[in-house]
C-alpha cells in the first residue's frame, strides 16, 4: 500500500510541473509574442518535459 501512494504523489507532481511548464509556455508566447519552440528554449525544456509540453497545448489549440 505505502508503494501504491508513493506513486501517486509522484503521479500527482509531475502532473502538477507539466502544468506549470504549459503554463509558462503559453505566458511567454503570448507576451512576447514568441514560437512554441522559443518559449520552451526560453525555459529550458528538454526530452520528455518537452514533448509533453508541446503536446498539451497541441491538444488544447484542437478543442
Amino acid at each position: 500500500m505505502c508503494d501504491a501512494v508513493k506513486e501517486y504523489g509522484i503521479k500527482c507532481g509531475r502532473i502538477e510541473a507539466d502544468r506549470a511548464n504549459v503554463n509558462a509556455v503559453r505566458n511567454l508566447m503570448i507576451n512576447y509574442q514568441i514560437s512554441l519552440d522559443q518559449a520552451m528554449n526560453a525555459i529550458g525544456l528538454q526530452g520528455k518535459e518537452r514533448q509533453a509540453v508541446e503536446d498539451e497545448l497541441k491538444k488544447k489549440d484542437v478543442s
